[in-house]
């Protein structure tokens, strides 16, 4: 277990009389309360975390500009609006994207290829069900701190715009 899962897992056990942990097919599984903490932190293994990021923490990871923020949507949503700097890999070609050896995938993005121990990458859609999608297909590529945010482009737009 990492330091980090340790960590979690200490505070959760802290918090037993109001949370209930889980151990299921090799992850802990958090309920209640401190299922808020922890950027919604819903599942972790003894390997890593796995996020979802609601608005206010894709909002701090966005302000940093190490973020590498990948858009799922199809190419005619992203045209009509996008989140900052984010490329566009619709879903259906995430694996293959992933997949791509470094100078095929920075020739096609225009980016270099996220490393799969990078803790950077964040996913996103229009409403958090694509996203999520791509964020399992990337753990399993063993793209592991990958995180993806639950709102979407259409949270984004509607709290951004007012």
């Amino acid at each position: 277990m990492n330091r980090t899962a340790r960590t979690v897992l200490t505070y959760l056990k802290t918090q037993a009389k109001t949370s209930r942990i889980l151990w299921l097919k090799r992850e802990w599984i958090v309920l209640g309360p401190s299922l808020a903490l922890f950027n919604k932190c819903k599942t972790f293994s003894t390997d890593t975390l796995s996020y979802d990021l609601d608005y206010i923490a894709f909002k701090q990871r966005l302000g940093k500009d190490d973020i590498q923020l990948i858009d799922v949507r199809e190419p005619h949503e992203y045209q009509a609006g996008k989140i900052g700097a984010a490329i566009n890999i619709p879903l259906g070609y995430v694996e293959r994207a992933l997949k791509m050896p470094d100078d095929a995938f920075e020739q096609k993005f225009g980016v270099s290829k996220p490393l799969a121990d990078d803790q950077n990458i964040v996913f996103h859609c229009l409403g958090g069900v694509r996203s999520r999608k791509a964020l399992n297909l990337a753990h399993s590529l063993g793209y592991k701190n990958s995180s993806h945010y639950l709102g979407g482009y259409a949270e984004w737009s509607h709290r951004e715009t007012g």
